[in-house]
């Protein structure tokens, strides 16, 4: 029988899976573009410039970079509600957003009386002292009145501050989307528009060996593994994530001391017969993961935990904060 510390890369000799889908907050990899990002988006809230936008492709770490965010601003007088999905109508939308600040709306609550009782929210948030924050993820899918209802609620100000700051984290579709005349108003109300760009060739072999090392691992990428992991992914990080999982195990097959071609070439088979041609993989298995998530959440907008309900920022804060984290790889 296993005990409880044993896991499928213990003959490596390394504590747990390094390239696990699971987020880790604790051993997140920063790049010079993360760090950029987190610090304007820390910068845009605490100033309340209003609507802020994180974009990027799938899998290169939007949510991950969001959750550090999060972790970033604990310390400051800041109130966030998550939206994880986005097949909303603007009233569901709204429902969802005043029951992840912890408002008890009524069944029967029309969009005015969610505004009214947000606006409400804000106001009193803001005389407390405390940043009210929307954050709304996979904001490229919503509806044009979704986005204008959230539009016109970031629109409530009081002593020309704004009362509640919005950050879009989306695909850059949503960057297609805000060309529409319909949403002009939108796009000239976002603040800070930034985009998470993909690891470039140096900051995945970085990334690599950083995972590695987080794990107690002495294996090493060699240059001839970091080419064929770099044809495979791109930089995108979740797929690096799926292809070097399966070369740890392709790793103890071979019994071989690096990541090397011949260990990287056979978890890219192995990745190929799974999920069909690689360059294919950030568009389907990605994107199905995501829209799974954010179902689930979807559902369930008050959590419990520890006897406790929570909201799903706190819920996701409880699951990934530092001390409660499990070895896991991003994003």
């Amino acid at each position: 029988m296993l005990s409880s510390h044993d896991h499928p890369f213990a003959r490596l000799h390394i504590t747990g899976n390094p390239f696990s889908m699971a987020t880790s907050q604790e051993h997140f990899f920063h790049t010079p573009a993360t760090r950029t990002i987190l610090e304007e988006l820390a910068h845009g809230i605490l100033t309340r410039k209003g609507f802020l936008a994180l974009m990027g492709e799938v899998g290169v770490g939007k949510t991950s970079l969001a959750l550090q965010l999060f972790s970033r601003l604990e310390s400051e007088p800041v109130d966030f509600a998550w939206v994880f999905t986005t097949m909303f109508t603007k009233e569901d939308l709204f429902r969802a957003i005043a029951e992840d600040f912890g408002l008890h709306p009524d069944p029967g609550w029309t969009l005015l009386d969610h505004q009214r009782a947000l606006q409400e929210f804000f106001l009193a948030r803001y005389q407390e002292g405390r940043i009210c924050v929307i954050a709304v993820d996979e904001a490229h899918n919503l509806t044009f009145d979704s986005l204008e209802a959230l539009r016109l609620l970031g629109n409530f100000e009081f002593g020309g501050h704004k009362l509640v700051q919005v950050l879009l984290i989306a695909q850059p579709e949503l960057a297609e989307r805000l060309t529409e005349p319909c949403l002009r108003q939108l796009k000239s109300r976002i603040a800070i528009s930034r985009t998470l760009p993909e690891l470039s060739h140096k900051e995945l072999v970085d990334y690599t060996h950083f995972k590695l090392a987080t794990a107690g691992s002495q294996l090493r990428l060699t240059p001839w593994g970091a080419r064929r992991l770099w044809r495979g992914c791109r930089g995108n990080v979740r797929l690096a994530n799926l292809i070097l999982e399966r070369a740890l195990y392709a790793c103890m097959a071979l019994d071989a001391r690096a990541l090397d071609g011949r260990v990287l070439g056979a978890a890219l088979g192995e990745v190929r017969q799974e999920r069909g041609a690689v360059d294919n993989l950030p568009w389907t298995w990605a994107v199905a993961a995501m829209l799974g998530l954010s179902m689930a959440l979807a559902f369930v907008p008050l959590w419990e935990v520890d006897g406790k309900r929570l909201s799903a920022a706190a819920v996701l804060w409880e699951v990934l904060r530092p001390n409660a984290s499990t070895q896991g790889a991003q994003p």
